[in-house]
């Protein structure tokens, strides 16, 4: 499994990732951030499946994100089980979760979207490295 460290920005939030694969990689970036967002016992009540395809791996990372915050929005949906495969430009996953419920969850910070500012992904001689700055 990945593992993640805040990274020290002024009014948002830095997220550095260290991975081994890509799919560690883009679970990692995902529970930092709904970590960062929620906090509360979570099921695994719901699933969801999504697949993306993008210009490259660099998108496909934002647009992932961009869809798990797009179904937090509009359905409530918290991953908690991620089943990942990407093969270059493409992302399939299956997600085991819950619905945001105010009596078991509190929402403590709005992350609005994954930036292009200080955006980095890269190959290193452990594995895998990325860093994002989420607007909140």
């Amino acid at each position: 499994m990945g593992r993640y460290q805040k990274v020290n920005h002024t009014a948002d939030l830095g997220i550095l990732v260290e991975a081994d694969t890509v799919e560690d990689l883009f679970v990692t970036f995902a529970q930092a951030m709904f970590e960062n967002m929620i906090e509360g016992k979570l099921r695994k009540e719901t699933e969801m499946r999504i697949e993306l395809s993008s210009s490259d791996q660099k998108e496909l990372l934002l647009d992932w994100l961009r869809e798990l915050l797009y179904l937090f929005e509009v359905k409530g949906f918290i991953p908690v089980e991620y089943n990942l495969s990407i093969m270059k430009k493409r992302l399939k996953a299956r997600l085991k979760g819950d619905t945001f419920n105010p009596s078991r969850h509190t929402a403590f910070l709005e992350i609005k979207i994954p930036t292009y500012h200080q955006f980095q992904l890269e190959r290193t001689g452990e594995g895998l490295k990325g860093q994002i700055i989420f607007d909140v």
